[in-house]
C-alpha cells in the first residue's frame, strides 16, 4: 500500500470532495491501461485496487508480488484521469451523496460533525457536496494529483511471506524514481470546544429516532489514549453486548437497536470527536436517551468494576 501526506486542508474549500473524487478514480485510467485494461491486468494475477485520496493498496497473491507491485506503482504514480470515466465516477459520487440525504443517520451524523469542526476543514463531508463536486472537472484531479502526490512525508508498506530485505529491495527498486519537492501545506487551524452546549433537531419522516452527542476530541498523541482506550471498551465500544451501553440498554431492556460510544477510534492526526450515538424508536426516545446519558455519567463517577476491566 502506498499513503501519501495529503491533509483535508489541502483541498480548496469551493472544491470539497476534490480529493475524494481524485481517490476513486485512480484506477480509471493510467499512462499504459485504459479503465479495462487496467483491470484485466490486476484480474488476471489474482489482484484487487483500491485508490483512496492519500494513494492506494494491491492485494494479490504472494506469487504475484512483482507484477501487482508494479500495478500500485502506475495507479499512483501515474493517473490519467479521462474525461469519459470521471464523469461516470463523478455521477456514482453524486448518487452517493443523495441517498446519504435521505438516510436520517447520514444527516445526524453530517450535522453533528459541522456542528463540532464548524468551518474546520474536518467539517466537511469527505464526498463533498453535490453542488461543488457537479462543478469539478478532469484537470481539477490532475491538478490535485500534481500538486500534492509527493513522496515528502508518505510512505509504501508492504507485507508477504518474502524475506524483509527481499521486500524492501523490491519496493526501492519500483519506486526509486518517484521524486519531488515536498507540498506547501496550509497549516490547519485549531479546532475549539465550544464554549456552549447545542441542540439540533432535523425532522424527517422515518420510523426510527438518531441521536448523536458529543464533542471535540483528542489526537492519537494524547498521552491517555491508551486509559481512554479501555474506557471506550467499557462504555460503548465492546464487542457484542459486553460494553455498558450495549448490555444494558439494548440486550437487557430492549430500548435501542444500536447503541456506541468513544473518543479514541477517531483520534488522529488531528482532533477527532467524543461521539455517541444511540438509534431507537419513536416511543422509546426519551427513555432510551435518558438511559445512555445515564451510562454516560456513571463512567465519568464511578470507576469500571475489576472484571469490566479484565
Amino acid at each position: 500500500m502506498a499513503s501519501l501526506e495529503v491533509r483535508a486542508g489541502d483541498e480548496p474549500a469551493d472544491k470539497s470532495g476534490l480529493a475524494n473524487l481524485v481517490g476513486e478514480s485512480l484506477d480509471e485510467g493510467t499512462k499504459r491501461y485504459d479503465a479495462l485494461g487496467l483491470a484485466a491486468a490486476a484480474e488476471s494475477i489474482g489482484a484487487a485496487m483500491e485508490g483512496n485520496h492519500r494513494g492506494g493498496v494491491v492485494m494479490c497473491p504472494a506469487t504475484s508480488q512483482k507484477e501487482a507491485l508494479a500495478l500500485l506503482r502506475e495507479m499512483i504514480l501515474e493517473p490519467t484521469f479521462p474525461g469519459r470515466e470521471i464523469r461516470r465516477v463523478q455521477a456514482e459520487v453524486l448518487t452517493e451523496i443523495k441517498a446519504e440525504d435521505d438516510d436520517p443517520r447520514a444527516v445526524a451524523a453530517r450535522r453533528f460533525r459541522k456542528m463540532i469542526y464548524g468551518d474546520h476543514p474536518l467539517g466537511r463531508p469527505t464526498q463533498g457536496a453535490a453542488k461543488s463536486v457537479a462543478k469539478l472537472k478532469p484537470k481539477d484531479l490532475r491538478d490535485f494529483h500534481d500538486t500534492w502526490f509527493r513522496p515528502a512525508g508518505g510512505y509504501i508498506a508492504a507485507s508477504g511471506p518474502e524475506e524483509t530485505d527481499k521486500t524492501l529491495d523490491r519496493l526501492e527498486k519500483a519506486f526509486s524514481s518517484f521524486r519531488g519537492k515536498a507540498p506547501k501545506h496550509t497549516p490547519m487551524p485549531d479546532v475549539e470546544l465550544a464554549a456552549a452546549s447545542r441542540d439540533m433537531h432535523v425532522p424527517m419522516a422515518r420510523e426510527q429516532v438518531h441521536v448523536y452527542l458529543g464533542h471535540l476530541g483528542i489526537r492519537r498523541t494524547h498521552p491517555d489514549f491508551y486509559v481512554l482506550s479501555m474506557m471506550d471498551h467499557v462504555l460503548g465500544t465492546g464487542p457484542g453486548f459486553t460494553s455498558r451501553c450495549s448490555r444494558k440498554l439494548r440486550d437487557e431492556q430492549g430500548l435501542c437497536y444500536a447503541v456506541s460510544a468513544g473518543i479514541t477510534p477517531s483520534a488522529g492526526e488531528e482532533p477527532g470527536t467524543f461521539t455517541a450515538y444511540i438509534g431507537t424508536s419513536p416511543e422509546h426516545r426519551q427513555k432510551a436517551i435518558d438511559g445512555f446519558l445515564e451510562e454516560i455519567r456513571r463512567i465519568r463517577l464511578e470507576p469500571p468494576a475489576a472484571q469490566e476491566l479484565q
